[in-house]
C-alpha cells in the first residue's frame, strides 16, 4: 500500500470513529444539552458556554469557560440515564477523581441539576490520535520517514500503556478505547479521554436503562465482548492493540459492517501488519500488536509487559504507569480482631434501647480509621438498613460545635433523601431552634416548612438547650426506627461545646438508641478542651467503652506488609517469597507497628526498587527520611501549595489554595501530582472543590520542614489570600493573622468572631476568641473595658462566674466610676451564685459601702437591723406610686441594683443577710415608685412571708396579687417568672407539694424561654422541686430530674448549683436504688468541694441528708447524735420560722430518738428517747400543717407499739395513711399501710404485699429499709 493509500485509509476510519480535528465526540445525537435552559443554567451559574466540541450517545461536550476558577474546561453533559444511575454515576466520578497520571485526562467536577447532569474536565487543545499518526514528517515517504512514524507509534503506545494501566491499577476499566479517545497536544502528549467514568456495575445500570445497546465502538470492541463476554482489563488491552495496528496499517484490523465483523474477530486471527503495507514493519512492533489483538484474553500482555517490550524512551513526552501503592488498602486489613469484636458487642448493646458510646483512641497512624470503616463495612453487610452518619474535626476548622458540624452535615444529606412525608414523621417539635444552630438543616424540606414557635427565646443558654434537645429527639426518632451509629474521627480537635451536646445526647433516661463512636489521637486526650470535658460530664448510667488501637505487633505489620509487596510483586518462586518476606519483615521492625509507616514504607521500596534500609535509621526517622526524599522530588511550586494546605491544617477551597501558593495557569496539575503521591487529599461536595493533607503525620512532617521565617511567610500569604476572596470565617483569619505576626488584623477578626460564636450560643468558643482579642489590644485603646465585659458576659452565659467575675473586675478598674460600680456589683453577683461565697461577700461589702449602705457585722447585729427594717415595712404598708423610670434619681437606681443583687446572691448562702438587704429593696422600690423593681421585690417579698406557712397563707395571698397587679404594668417578662417561682416555694412552704412541682415547672419555663441571665433563680427552684417530688415519693422523677439538674450544674461550672443539688432530700434517690455508698459519697463530695462556714442553707440540707442515710442503714446512735449536736444550730432564730425546717427538724428528730430506743440498754435512756419522740409528735401536731399531722400519727403509733399499745398503733396508722393521701405524699403512705399490715399480722399479709408492691413499682430496691427510714421504731417487727 502506498503513502497516499495509508492517508486515505487512516481518513476512512477517522470518519468511522470521530470527526476530523480536535473533536471530543463519538457522532452527532440528540442531547438535552441543546435545550436553551441548559445553556441559561451555565451562563447563570458559573460557566459560558464558547462552542461546542463534539457529540456521542452518551452525551455532548463542550468548551467553557469556569467563571470560579477563571479557566478554559472541556464540559460533557450524561444523557438518558435514570436517577439512581445518575446517584451511582456521581458516587463513581468523585472515587475517579484521584486516579491520576500525565496521559489522563484530569477530571474536575460534577454537577447535576434536576435532570441535567454534567462535568467538567481539563480541556485539552489537540488532534485525535488518527489525526496524529497520518501528520506528515516529509513531502515523500522514505525509509528514515517511516522509521519515525514507527517511533511516533512507539512513544503514543507507551504514553497509553501507562494511562490504562493507571485505570486497571484502580480497580476500574476504560470500556470504550479509540482514536477519537485519545487527544495528542503539540508537545506530544497522548490524553486518553472518559477513562474510568464508568465502573463494571455502573456500566451495566447505564446499559439496561439505554435498552440494551452493546457498549463500545464495534471495531475496538474485544472478541470476548463481541460474543457477549464480560469485559476485563485484557478487553482495553485489545482495543490499544487495534489502535497500534491502525497506526501501523491505516486500517482496522477487521472490516465489515455490524454481525460480520464480531464473528469474524472471534473466529479468525488479525492479519499480520506487515501483510497489508508494502514496507517492512519492526518485527517487535508487529509481534506486539498481534499478541495485544489474540482472540485468547489470557495471552494479551499488560501495562509492565508493554512497556519492557516497547523499550525505553527519552522523550519527555512519554511516561511509564504509576506504580504507586493505594495507600491503606481497605481490602488489606490484619489483626485488630478483638477491636473489632469489641465494638459489634456495643452495637448489639444498643439493641435494648439504650445508648453506647464507644471512644476508639490511639496514636497518629495506628489504623483507628482502617479499623472503623472495617467495622462499619461488615455492619452495612450484617446489618441492611443500618443508618450510618459520619463526621470529622479539623484542627484549624473554626466552627460552631466543631465535633458535630460535619456530622449534622450528614444528616441534613441522610434527611433530604428520604421522602418528605417521611422526613417529617422524624421533625421535633423544636426542629426550628435546631436549625438555627446547624443553619444547614434548612435545606431540608421537612425543616424548612415545619411550624415556628412563636415565641423568641432571648436567653441564649435556652436557645442551646431547647437545640440541644431537639437534636436528641430527632436522633431519637430515627434509632426507633432502624439501628443507628454515629461516627466521629478526630474528636481530638472539637471544643467544648461539642462536648456538652455529645454528653446531653447520651444522658439518660430515653437517651436515643444509638451507637455513638468517637475516634481520638491519645496523644491529645489529657491536653484538648473536647476529652477533658467529656471526662468531667460523664455518669455512671451511661455506657461508655474504650477501645484502645495500639501499635500492630511484629508479625501483625509483617502480614500487613507481604499483602501490600504481593499486590504489585507477586512471589511465585519459593526464593521469591523468601525474598519478599524478607523485606516485609524489615518494613515491620522499621514501622514501629504503625499500618500508616508500613504503608509509606512499602510505597518507598516500590518507587525505589531497591529495598535497602540506611544504616542507623530506624522507625520514624526512616520514615522522615522517606518523606523528605519524596519532598526533594516535588516541584517549587507544588511544594508551596503543599505548605500552605499543611499551614491550613484542614479542608481549603482549591482556588484558595492556589491563590494563596501564587500558582497561576494550569494550578491543576500541582494539585493532581500532589494528589497522586499521597500529599493531600480533595473533596467534592455541594459544589464546594476542598483540599487537605492526605495525614496529620504528613502534614505535621512538611510544617517540620519549614523555619519559623518560612511559617510566618506561609501564615501570611494564606491570611491574605483569605482575606482577598471573601467568606472565611473571622476567627480563622484571626488565627493566621495572629501566626503571621499581623496583630492589629488578627484583634480585629478574633472580635468580630467572637460577636459572631456568642451569638450562636457557643459560649466557650466566644470567650477564647475574646482572650485573643484582647492579646492583641493596646491597654492603653479606650475599647478595652468594654471588650473586657463581653469576654465576662460570654464566661456568664457559659455557666463560669467565677472568671466572668475576675474579668468584670478587671473591667471596672478602666471605667468611670459609676460603671465600675456597676461592674463590680455584677462581679460580686457572680461570685456568690457560683459558690466563691467569702470572695463574694467581700467584693458585695464594697459596693455596699459605695451606695451609701452598711452591710452588717455578725448574725446578731443583722436579725436586729432586720427585724427593724420588717417593723418599717409593717408600718409603710405595700401601697405603691409607680412612676416613669426615666424620672427615679439615677443613684437611687444603683442603690436598688445593688440591694436587689445582694438579696439574691446570699439568699441560700446568707438567708438573714439576703432577708435584710430584700427589705431595704422593697422599701426603696415602693418608696420612688420603680415598677420593674417593685414587682420584683413584692414576687420576693412572697417567698419569705410564706416562710411561716399556713398561718400567713392570707398574707401571702394578698402580696401575691399585689404583685400580679404591678408585673402587668411592667413589659419585662422577668418579674412575671419570678412570681410564678416565689408562688411556687410558697406553696411549698405550706406543703401543698403537687401545686408547688406545677408552679415551679411553669416558672423554670417561663424563664428560661423569656428571660436572660435566670439561672440562679431556676436552680433555687429545682432544688425545691426535687423536695417537692420527694415528699410526693414519684422516686422515679426525682432520680430523672436529679441526674438531668446535675449535668446542666456540672455543665457550666457551677458549684452552688452542684452542691445544692447534691444535698438535702433529694438524696432519697439513691436511697431508693439501695446505693447507700453512693449516696454518702455524693455528701462527700460535697463537703469537699463547699468549705464549711457561711453557706447555711446547703449545711442544713446536707445534715438532713445524713441523718437520711443513717435512719435508712438502722444507724440511731449516728443519726440522734447528729441531730442533737447540730439542733441549736439548726433552730437558730431565722430558720425557727420557717416551717418546713421547723418541722422536717423536729421529726428527724422523733425518727432518731425511735431507732435509738431500740440500741438503748437502759431503761431509764430508752423511756427518756420515747418521752422525747412523743414531745415531738405533739409539737408537729400544733403546727397546723395538714402535711404534719400524719408525721405526728406515725411518731406516736411507733411510740405505741414500743409501749405495748397495738391496736392503738394500728388506729394511728391508718388515720397517717389517709392523711399522707390527703397531701398526696403517697410513698408515706404506702408506708403507713406496710406497718399497719406488720401489726395485723397474718391478717395483715394482703395489706403488707400491696404496700410493697407499690413500693417497688416506684423503684425502691429494699422496701424494708425504705419503711426503717419514713417510719422508723418498728424494728421489732423486722426480726
Amino acid at each position: 500500500m502506498s503513502r497516499s493509500d495509508t492517508q486515505l485509509s487512516l481518513r476512512s476510519e477517522a470518519s468511522e470513529s470521530s470527526a476530523r480535528s480536535k473533536t471530543w465526540g463519538e457522532g452527532p445525537s440528540r442531547s438535552i444539552a441543546d435545550d436553551p435552559r441548559f445553556f441559561e443554567f451555565c451562563a447563570d451559574r458559573r460557566f459560558t458556554i464558547r462552542r461546542r466540541l463534539g457529540a456521542g450517545g452518551m452525551g455532548v461536550v463542550y468548551e467553557a469557560l469556569d467563571h470560579e476558577r477563571g479557566e478554559v474546561v472541556a464540559l460533557k453533559t450524561l444523557l438518558g440515564v435514570s436517577p439512581e444511575a445518575l446517584y451511582r454515576f456521581k458516587r463513581e466520578f468523585r472515587a475517579l477523581v484521584d486516579v491520576t497520571h500525565p496521559n489522563l485526562i484530569l477530571l474536575h467536577d460534577l454537577f447535576s441539576e434536576g435532570e441535567q447532569m454534567f462535568f467538567t474536565m481539563e480541556f485539552v487543545d489537540g488532534v485525535d490520535f488518527v489525526e496524529w499518526m497520518r501528520e506528515p514528517v516529509a513531502e515523500e515517504e522514505t525509509a528514515t520517514s517511516r522509521a519515525i512514524l514507527h517511533d511516533r507509534l512507539r512513544a503514543g503506545l507507551r504514553q497509553i500503556a501507562g494511562a490504562v494501566g493507571e485505570i486497571h491499577a484502580a480497580g476500574m476499566l476504560h470500556r470504550d478505547l479509540k482514536p477519537s479517545n485519545v487527544l495528542v497536544t503539540d508537545a506530544g502528549r497522548l490524553v486518553v479521554l472518559d477513562f474510568g467514568l464508568v465502573s463494571e456495575s455502573v456500566m451495566e445500570t447505564l446499559r439496561s436503562d439505554s435498552g440494551g445497546d452493546m457498549v463500545g465502538t464495534p471495531g475496538y470492541i474485544s472478541p470476548e465482548q463481541a460474543g457477549g463476554g464480560k469485559a476485563s482489563p485484557a478487553s482495553d488491552w485489545y482495543a490499544v492493540g487495534v489502535m497500534a495496528f491502525v497506526g501501523l496499517t491505516g486500517r482496522l484490523p477487521f472490516t465489515g459492517k455490524g454481525l460480520r465483523m464480531l464473528l469474524a474477530k472471534q473466529e479468525l486471527d488479525p492479519p499480520a501488519p506487515s501483510s497489508l503495507v508494502e514496507h517492512p514493519i519492526p518485527e517487535e512492533l508487529e509481534s506486539l500488536v498481534l499478541d495485544l489483538l489474540s482472540r485468547d484474553p489470557a495471552r494479551r500482555p499488560g501495562a509492565d509487559e508493554i512497556l519492557e517490550r516497547l523499550g525505553e524512551d527519552d522523550s519527555s513526552a512519554s511516561s511509564g504507569p504509576r506504580r504507586e501503592l493505594v495507600v491503606h488498602d481497605a481490602s488489606i486489613f490484619v489483626g485488630r480482631h478483638g477491636h473489632l469484636r469489641a465494638l459489634h458487642e456495643a452495637f448489639a448493646a444498643t439493641h435494648h434501647a439504650r445508648a453506647v458510646a464507644v471512644h476508639v483512641y490511639g496514636r497518629s497512624g495506628m489504623g483507628k480509621t482502617a479499623l472503623i470503616r472495617r467495622f462499619l463495612g461488615e455492619l452495612r453487610e450484617q446489618h441492611p438498613g443500618t443508618i450510618i452518619l459520619g463526621g470529622r474535626c479539623y484542627e484549624r476548622e473554626s466552627v460552631s460545635f466543631k465535633a458535630l458540624d460535619s456530622l449534622v452535615d450528614a444528616l441534613c444529606h441522610y434527611l433530604i433523601r428520604l421522602p418528605e412525608a417521611r422526613a417529617a414523621e422524624l421533625m421535633p417539635r423544636d426542629i426550628s431552634t435546631l436549625a438555627r444552630v446547624f443553619p444547614i438543616l434548612q435545606r431540608v424540606s421537612a425543616v424548612a416548612n415545619a411550624p415556628r414557635r412563636p415565641a423568641e427565646i432571648p436567653d441564649p443558654r435556652e436557645l442551646r438547650r431547647r437545640a440541644f434537645a431537639a437534636l436528641r429527639e430527632l436522633l431519637a426518632r430515627m434509632a426507633d426506627r432502624k439501628p443507628m451509629v454515629l461516627y466521629i474521627d478526630d474528636l481530638q480537635w472539637g471544643d467544648r461545646d461539642s462536648a456538652a451536646l455529645l454528653a446531653d445526647l447520651l444522658r439518660p433516661p430515653d437517651a436515643p438508641a444509638l451507637l455513638l463512636i468517637a475516634c481520638f489521637r491519645s496523644e491529645y486526650s489529657s491536653s484538648a478542651p473536647v476529652l477533658r470535658a467529656l471526662r468531667e460530664q460523664a455518669t455512671s448510667d451511661v455506657d461508655i467503652r474504650g477501645v484502645e488501637v495500639g501499635p500492630l505487633s511484629v508479625v501483625e505489620a509483617c502480614d500487613l506488609a507481604t499483602e501490600l509487596l504481593r499486590r504489585h510483586h507477586p512471589a511465585n518462586t519459593q526464593a521469591g517469597r523468601a525474598q519478599l518476606r524478607a523485606r516485609a519483615r524489615q518494613i515491620a521492625r522499621e514501622s514501629q507497628g504503625s499500618p500508616l509507616f508500613v504503608n509509606e514504607l512499602v510505597r518507598h521500596v516500590e518507587v525505589e526498587a531497591d529495598g535497602e534500609r540506611p544504616e542507623g535509621h530506624h522507625g520514624e526517622i526512616l520514615l522522615d527520611q522517606v518523606l523528605a526524599a519524596r519532598l526533594s522530588r516535588v516541584p517549587l511550586d507544588a511544594r508551596r501549595l503543599l505548605e500552605i494546605i499543611a499551614v491550613a491544617g484542614g479542608p481549603l477551597d482549591e482556588r484558595l489554595a492556589t491563590s494563596a501558593a501564587g500558582l497561576s495557569g494550569d494550578t491543576r496539575s500541582a494539585l493532581a501530582a500532589l494528589r497522586a503521591d499521597h500529599w493531600v487529599l480533595t473533596h467534592t461536595a455541594d459544589d464546594a472543590h476542598t483540599v487537605e493533607s492526605y495525614h496529620d503525620r504528613i502534614r505535621e512532617f512538611v510544617l517540620s520542614r519549614l523555619d519559623s521565617d518560612g511559617l510566618r511567610a506561609r501564615h501570611r500569604d494564606l491570611a491574605f489570600a483569605m482575606e482577598r476572596a471573601g467568606g472565611s470565617d473571622d476567627d480563622t483569619l484571626a488565627v493566621h493573622f495572629r501566626e503571621a505576626g499581623e496583630w492589629e488584623r488578627a484583634g480585629d477578626y478574633a472580635r468580630t468572631a467572637a460577636d459572631h460564636a456568642a451569638a450562636a450560643l457557643a459560649f466557650d468558643r466566644a470567650a477564647r476568641l475574646y482572650r485573643l482579642a484582647l492579646e492583641f489590644m493596646p491597654h492603653s485603646d479606650p475599647g478595652l473595658a468594654a471588650l473586657q465585659c463581653r469576654l465576662a458576659d460570654a464566661l456568664a452565659n457559659g455557666g463560669r462566674g467565677g472568671r466572668a467575675a475576675r474579668i468584670y473586675l478587671e473591667a471596672a478598674d478602666r471605667s468611670s466610676p459609676a460603671r465600675a460600680l456597676d461592674l463590680r456589683r455584677r462581679a460580686a453577683e457572680q461570685l456568690l451564685q457560683a459558690g466563691h461565697y467569702a470572695e463574694g461577700v467581700a467584693t458585695m461589702r464594697a459596693v455596699v459601702t459605695a451606695v451609701g449602705s452598711k452591710f452588717p457585722d455578725g448574725p446578731r447585729k443583722t436579725l436586729t437591723l432586720l427585724g427593724f427594717e420588717r417593723v418599717r415595712l409593717r408600718l409603710r404598708g405595700l401601697g405603691r406610686r409607680i412612676r416613669d423610670a426615666r424620672r427615679v434619681d439615677p443613684d437611687e437606681l444603683i442603690k436598688l441594683d445593688v440591694f436587689r443583687s445582694v438579696a439574691s446572691g446570699l439568699s441560700a448562702h446568707d438567708p438573714a443577710t439576703a432577708a435584710l438587704f430584700h427589705a431595704r429593696h422593697l422599701a426603696l422600690a415602693l418608696k420612688v415608685g420603680h415598677a420593674a423593681h417593685a414587682a420584683c421585690a413584692l414576687a420576693a417579698e412572697v417567698a419569705i412571708t410564706s416562710l411561716s406557712g399556713e398561718r400567713t397563707r392570707e398574707k401571702t395571698e394578698r402580696i401575691v396579687n399585689a404583685a400580679q397587679a404591678l408585673t402587668q404594668r411592667v413589659k419585662s417578662p422577668y418579674p412575671r417568672g419570678l412570681l410564678t417561682m416565689t408562688r411556687g416555694l410558697a406553696a411549698f412552704n405550706m406543703g401543698r407539694w403537687r401545686d408547688a412541682v406545677s408552679l415551679i415547672e411553669r416558672a423554670e419555663e417561663l424563664l428560661r424561654s423569656e428571660c436572660v441571665g435566670a439561672g440562679y433563680e431556676i436552680t433555687i427552684g429545682q432544688t425545691f422541686r426535687l423536695i417537692a417530688l420527694t415528699h410526693l415519693g414519684d422516686l422515679r422523677a426525682l432520680g430523672e430530674g436529679l441526674e438531668r439538674y446535675l449535668n446542666a450544674a456540672n455543665e457550666r461550672d457551677n458549684l452552688w448549683a452542684d452542691t445544692t443539688l447534691r444535698a438535702g432530700p433529694q438524696n432519697m434517690c439513691w436511697l431508693a436504688a439501695d446505693d447507700t455508698r453512693r449516696a454518702r459519697g455524693e455528701l462527700i463530695r460535697v463537703g469537699k468541694r463547699w468549705p464549711e462556714g457561711g453557706f447555711s442553707l446547703q449545711r442544713i440540707l446536707t445534715v438532713i441528708a445524713k441523718v437520711h442515710i443513717e435512719l435508712y442503714s438502722g444507724e440511731g446512735g449516728e443519726a440522734w447524735g447528729r441531730v442533737t449536736g447540730r439542733w441549736a444550730e439548726m433552730t437558730q432564730e431565722f430558720f425557727h420560722e420557717w416551717q418546713w425546717l421547723r418541722i422536717t427538724m423536729v421529726h428527724l428528730r422523733a425518727c432518731a430518738a425511735l431507732v435509738r430506743v431500740v440500741e438503748e440498754g437502759s431503761a431509764r435512756e430508752r423511756a427518756g428517747l420515747l418521752r422525747g419522740a412523743d414531745a415531738d409528735a405533739r409539737v408537729l401536731l400544733r403546727e397546723r400543717a395538714l402535711w404534719a399531722r400524719p408525721l405526728a400519727e406515725t411518731l406516736q403509733a411507733a411510740v405505741d407499739e414500743l409501749e405495748g399499745l397495738r391496736d392503738a398503733a394500728i388506729g394511728r396508722l391508718q388515720s397517717a395513711e389517709q392523711g399522707f393521701r390527703t397531701v398526696d405524699m403517697h410513698l408515706h403512705a404506702a408506708v403507713a399501710r406496710y406497718r399497719r399490715g406488720q401489726l395485723l399480722g397474718a391478717q395483715g399479709q394482703e395489706t403488707r404485699e400491696s404496700a410493697l408492691a407499690y413500693l417497688e413499682d416506684q423503684g425502691v430496691a429494699a422496701p424494708v429499709r425504705m419503711a426503717r427510714l419514713i417510719a422508723p421504731g418498728f424494728s421489732r417487727l423486722e426480726e
